[in-house]
């Protein structure tokens, strides 16, 4: 009997090219949860998922955009070989992403000929370069062919229905619907903290043709958390949130997810709206004692978004790292470079340090923080002067002593015989007063 396969899988790739420059796409993929690169047609489910994720340029924070769509779908068993289809009903893009349409096509009892399997729009036209269209032949054999359709920035123009015809017997069509996206960022104005209302907005707009969209849903959050439980200050409104009386802690990334139910099945977009602030940084220590051979860390109290990048200088000449000088991000990891250490300090690391902050925004530079590094003998040294002085009394206090002792043995020695001559006297004179009477 003859057997026939004929599939196709939409790969999200591309860009999602929103006109920011905090945002390009880190990665896209494709994986199976079959065993085998490709989704098996006898009669088992596959299930497939497209993820879009995006990084931050400034300094490369990866951010949790991921767009998840996951669909499972299983044929049926067909003894009598007839065609096999996977990959039924409708698959959204975003408007001005890359996307590849593939398709396969397998007949063991023919010489597949890979100019035959073609790619039409729903009017039979043949999708070509002069649409911006292009077909490659990925591989091929004498009994399969698999080929790709590409399109750098499909447009909201391009939804509707695609066909994969292998001449004029088999084919295979799918929706393709189109998500056009306005995204408004907002930034916080420092002169107005505490007092100004910020709104974001994330605004969908589907392009599809004949399926049925059921229902749709914006949903926002922020760190993972859902908007409206940040702050009762953060009110949701679709696809718009408003911000009351914006703090300096409501900046950053926000993320907004779009649900959209199309029949039995729906799809999950998500899309980063920046509510940016400059970076600034806050008041710092005027100085610090060390002693030779001490280590050292100076943190760098850093803020705003886009996250700024921390660049530290010693007596205004920017810091290299070195086997004794590293620079690591906070304890979040949202600022890179905000943590300065130093290794066994040396007389030539004292100095006046202080850290700059710079985003696309605007570069804010902190006051200077005094280094000094002591010998670290220094302490020893006062104690041993005091020592010495100690010593040095005690030597002379003896010395004195000894000194007063043998002068005042000097003296009883001379004292003596004229203390002996003068009672003579006394007693020869009284003798002669007694005569004389």
């Amino acid at each position: 009997m003859v057997y026939v396969k004929l599939t196709i899988l939409l790969t999200v790739l591309g860009n999602l090219q929103r006109g920011h420059s905090d945002t390009t796409v880190a990665s896209a993929s494709t994986s199976y949860v079959n065993s085998s690169n490709e989704p098996t047609v006898d009669g088992s489910t596959v299930q497939y998922q497209t993820n879009w994720t995006t990084t931050d340029s400034n300094g490369g924070t990866t951010k949790p955009v991921t767009q998840n769509v996951m669909t499972t779908e299983a044929s049926t068993p067909n003894p009598e070989a007839h065609l096999q289809i996977l990959g039924k009903g409708l698959r959204w893009f975003q408007e001005n992403s890359t996307f590849k349409l593939f398709c396969s096509y397998s007949d063991a009892s023919i010489n597949v000929d890979p100019a035959q399997l073609r790619f039409y729009d729903g009017k039979n036209n043949q999708l070509s370069e002069d649409r911006g269209f292009r077909r490659t032949v990925l591989s091929s054999s004498s009994s399969f062919v698999n080929v790709s359709l590409t399109k750098d920035r499909i447009q909201a123009e391009d939804f509707g229905k695609y066909v994969c015809r292998y001449g004029d017997d088999s084919s295979f069509n799918i929706h393709v619907g189109i998500l056009k996206v306005n995204i408004t960022d907002a930034t916080y104005n420092l002169l107005m903290e505490n007092k100004e209302d910020y709104t974001l907005t994330c605004d969908v707009i589907p392009a599809v043709d004949t399926e049925t969209i059921n229902s749709e849903v914006t949903l926002w959050f922020k760190d993972g958390v859902k908007a409206e439980d940040v702050s009762p200050r953060h009110i949701v409104n679709g696809s718009t949130l408003n911000i009351r009386k914006a703090e300096w802690s409501d900046i950053g990334p926000y993320t907004c997810e779009y649900i959209v139910l199309w029949g039995s099945n729906n799809s999950s977009f998500q899309w980063m709206v920046s509510f940016n602030g400059e970076a600034r940084i806050g008041s710092v220590s005027v100085s610090f004692n060390y002693f030779q051979d001490d280590d050292m860390e100076l943190s760098c109290p850093v803020s705003g978004y886009p996250y700024p990048v921390v660049t530290w200088q010693r007596n205004g000449v920017v810091i290299t790292p070195d086997n004794r000088i590293t620079l690591s991000p906070d304890a979040s990891g949202k600022y890179i470079n905000a943590v300065l250490n130093i290794q066994s300090l040396q007389f030539e690391d004292k100095g006046d340090y202080s850290c700059t902050g710079s985003s696309e925004l605007n570069t804010v530079t902190s006051s200077p923080i005094k280094i000094r590094v002591k010998d670290k003998y220094a302490a020893v040294w006062p104690f041993i002067g005091i020592v010495v002085e100690v010593l040095l009394l005690v030597g002379i206090i003896v010395v004195c002593e000894k000194r007063a002792k043998r002068k005042k043995e000097d003296t009883d020695v001379v004292d003596q015989p004229t203390a002996r001559r003068t009672s003579e006297r006394r007693t020869s004179e009284a003798r002669q007063r007694i005569i004389s009477s």
